[in-house]
């Protein structure tokens, strides 16, 4: 029985180990897919893929940082009619050639990452039927002709990000119709001609961070109105109107991080009522509008961390009192009386304070809901069990000014399981160091606490 059973694993998997090109590695993928890996690197010259499998379902080669291949390509590809999957990356590619990839007919996924393509042109793409996703990341892209994808029409997700591109060509995205993602981002783009995204009407993400923008023309989120998740982060947006994303009625992420805006008005996000995350942080914000929040009604995450805003109107988080989850306030100057008004009513799981120059932490001010409480990095160095709700798992008091901790207290955190408490200037005599050490001596999570004081015990 056992005899029969191993003649029959061999002649299942035999033939895909026989045939398997050198430096590389032959498997069955967690999808059961007969995959060839090569990641060693070092490999040099044309692509060889001589011994592999006409089985081979899904090929992958890479290389590490300090010794990646160098790889000129040649058509290679025709007779391994059953890939799916190619992932080349970190290979040198300077190009690719006409017709390279023909006859691949069951290809799914592209992933030409990390080489050095200066410019894909159509004909490098001819014969990719049912290719849904093409990654050409960081690469040495610097100009991408009209029609460069048409050829790939059934394309749902198109990645050129980090390349050198200045400028999108109208008709660029030339039948790809059903393209779903697009992400753009870490090229110095600068602006985003409308016209550009006429062919891709049914986009649901786009991605454009870092491309050094300015504006964004209105019209193009006309055009694009079934998005559902837009990434304008770290640009150069210093305004955003009050009807800026009014045609984006199904978004539900919206990241406008790393910007100078400083204002948010009053019906800036008016139509966005599928919206669930927003992300302000790191920009200039100095005054954002107590209606501005009016119509998010499924907001559950809100990012305001490191901006200048230390004294929020009135109510401004009551229209997401009831949906709010996570809510991120670092860096800004807050005080405990604009923060006891700021979480009013809110039943949030998540509250960031980190570097909001708190000298104080007082009663009734953080929501009974609350499960993840950051504080570090402030100027605390006190606190009574009162102020820590019965339902908190999580709390970060590093950072602080902090020299122990009561019996209350701590007898309040045995039950949270992630606790951060470095960084203060612990005084290790009896009477405050009593707690801390029979803590620590049932929890990994808080051992490595230095003494700053007395004297003779610093540094212990």
């Amino acid at each position: 029985m056992a005899l029969r059973q191993l003649l029959f694993l061999v002649s299942l998997f035999g033939p895909l180990y026989a045939m398997c090109p050198s430096q590389c590695t032959c498997y069955l993928d967690d999808k059961g897919r007969n995959a060839v890996s090569c990641i060693d690197g070092g490999i040099v010259g044309p692509l060889d893929l001589f011994n592999m499998s006409l089985d081979t379902e899904v090929l992958k080669i890479t290389a590490p940082e300090d010794d990646m291949n160098q790889l000129t390509m040649s058509p290679v590809f025709h007779k391994y009619k059953k890939l799916e999957e190619i992932r080349i990356t970190r290979s040198n590619i300077p190009q690719l050639g006409k017709h390279f990839f023909w006859g691949l007919n069951k290809l799914d996924v592209l992933d030409l990452s990390q080489n050095n393509i200066t410019q894909p042109l159509d004909h490098n793409f001819v014969g990719l039927f049912k290719l849904k996703d093409l990654y050409l990341d960081d690469n040495r892209i610097y100009s991408l002709p009209s029609g460069t994808f048409r050829y790939l029409q059934e394309l749902k997700l198109l990645s050129i990000q980090r390349n050198r591109i200045s400028e999108l060509m109208p008709r660029i995205f030339l039948e790809i119709g059903k393209l779903k993602v697009l992400k753009l981002s870490g090229n110095n783009l600068k602006e985003l001609n409308p016209v550009v995204f006429e062919d891709v009407k049914e986009l649901k993400t786009l991605e454009c961070r870092s491309c050094g923008l300015t504006r964004i023309d209105k019209h193009m989120y006309e055009l694009l109105s079934h998005l559902t998740s837009l990434d304008l982060g770290d640009n150069f947006l210093t305004a955003i109107s009050s009807d800026e994303f009014s045609p984006l009625l199904n978004l539900r992420q919206l990241k406008l991080d790393g910007n100078a805006v400083s204002a948010i008005k009053s019906s800036t996000f008016s139509n966005q009522q599928e919206l669930k995350r927003l992300n302000l942080a790191r920009n200039r914000i100095t005054k954002i509008s107590r209606h501005a929040f009016a119509n998010l009604h499924n907001l559950t995450e809100l990012d305001l961390s490191h901006n200048k805003f230390e004294d929020p109107e009135n109510g401004l988080l009551e229209p997401v009192a009831g949906t709010l989850e996570v809510l991120f306030l670092n860096g800004n100057h807050l005080s405990v009386r604009t923060l006891k008004r700021l979480l009013n009513n809110v039943e949030i799981r998540e509250l960031r304070l980190a570097e909001c120059g708190l000298v104080e932490v007082g009663e009734a001010v953080f929501p009974g809901t609350l499960e993840v409480l950051d504080l570090a990095n402030n100027y605390i160095s006190e606190m009574t069990s009162e102020v820590l709700p019965e339902s908190l798992k999580e709390l970060d008091i590093s950072g602080n000014r902090f020299l122990g901790l009561g019996n209350d207290v701590m007898a309040k955190l045995d039950s949270v399981r992630g606790l951060r408490m470095e960084r203060n200037p612990w005084a290790c005599d009896l009477c405050h160091i009593v707690p801390l050490l029979e803590r620590a001596n049932r929890s990994a999570g808080i051992r490595g606490l230095q003494c700053a004081q007395p004297y003779s015990l610093k540094g212990g």
